[in-house]
């Protein structure tokens, strides 16, 4: 976190150097003055999450740090990063914007808008309207969001290999799954549980929309680096690169706890369920911290959050944090949801 603090460029964002979680931007600072936005938000969430774990080991000194190195990107990000309707990606070498309602192809990136949710980076709630409109309205298809839209057509020496992909593959607008795994779980950080289920659902070799073999072609049962994107007239749903996908383990932490909602935290097990509403009730059983919790949660209301009660081995407990057993017992926990007051 200090070395990218310290490692920032004219807009006081993170140097991009090689590239940040898109590779494929290798020729955004090859000069080492690109900046990269999401990487900005990213450095947010690194930070808040290094505050409270300061926190917890009563570091104030490091909580404080991490405060300010949050509270600074927070502002940076809002006022450089903001295109007007949505977050840029990236500024290039020459201060070129990428990802901009400016640019002709490669408009608006996904993960600029799930990070700036994750990163706690977003808290205007008409901005957040606008990425959540251009997530649900502009960048979704059938298999999920795409990566950016509109594809490159043609290679951009000042972005690098991503604009050298046949439109739609790869990087180049594919519908990504790593990074839908990314917007499930900011969906569910702003308690959307209905659109978290429905873009889990989507990225499922399951899904309706992949039945078709002779266009999906790929195995039906393990998760695809990316679906080929709208950008290709021809291939739009194939899928590509399976068994090769950081995916795996991001829906599996998007599913048990997130959507699900049995969640790791400094203090113990969290249970915080963000479900679509149509789920009544549901179960998962949760090793955790030398026990094994079997959790019941009911959900009567159909709502998509809210934790009204929970009792552990029939006892209710207050909140909805479980102070570790460490016993090697199984525990019984039932969970119900339903709207709960407004704090005053």
């Amino acid at each position: 976190v200090r070395y990218l603090y310290k490692t920032r460029g004219s807009h006081g964002l993170p140097l991009i150097l090689k590239a940040d979680w898109n590779d494929a931007y290798d020729h955004v600072g090859l000069k080492s003055k690109g900046e990269s936005v999401w990487l900005g938000m990213a450095l947010c969430r690194a930070a808040r999450q290094i505050e409270e774990l300061a926190g917890f080991l009563k570091d104030k000194a490091v909580a404080l740090e991490m405060r300010g190195i949050y509270d600074e990107l927070h502002g940076i990000i809002n006022n450089a990063g903001w295109d007007g309707n949505w977050y840029i990606a990236a500024f290039n070498d020459e201060g070129y914007k990428i990802g901009s309602d400016k640019n002709d192809e490669g408009k608006v990136p996904l993960n600029s808008q799930t990070w700036a949710i994750l990163g706690e980076v977003v808290k205007d709630k008409e901005r957040l309207k606008k990425i959540l409109d251009k997530i649900d309205n502009y960048l979704d298809t059938l298999y999920g969001p795409a990566l950016f839209l509109p594809s490159y057509t043609r290679f951009n020496p000042g972005i690098g290999r991503v604009t050298a992909f046949a439109e739609g593959t790869k990087e180049n607008a594919a519908v990504f799954s790593h990074a839908c795994a990314f917007k499930i779980v900011a969906d569910c950080f702003i308690k959307r549980g209905d659109k978290a289920y429905e873009t889990f659902a989507k990225l499922m070799p399951m899904n309706p929309a992949k039945k078709n073999h002779d266009k999906y072609k790929v195995e039906p049962f393990v998760w695809a680096e990316y679906i080929i994107g709208p950008g290709s007239k021809h291939r739009f749903g194939e899928g590509a690169f399976t068994w090769n996908t950081g995916t795996s383990p991001w829906m599996f932490t998007a599913a048990t706890e997130w959507i699900l909602g049995c969640r790791r935290d400094l203090g113990g097990l969290l249970i915080d369920p963000c479900l679509p509403r149509k789920w009544k009730k549901c179960f998962i059983r949760r090793p955790f911290r030398g026990a094994v919790y079997e959790v019941f949660i009911k959900n009567p209301e159909g709502v998509e959050s809210g934790v009204r009660a929970i009792t552990v081995d029939g006892k209710k407990i207050s909140g909805n944090l479980i102070k570790p057993h460490e016993d090697g017992r199984v525990h019984k926990v039932r969970v119900l949801m339903g709207k709960t007051k407004a704090k005053t």
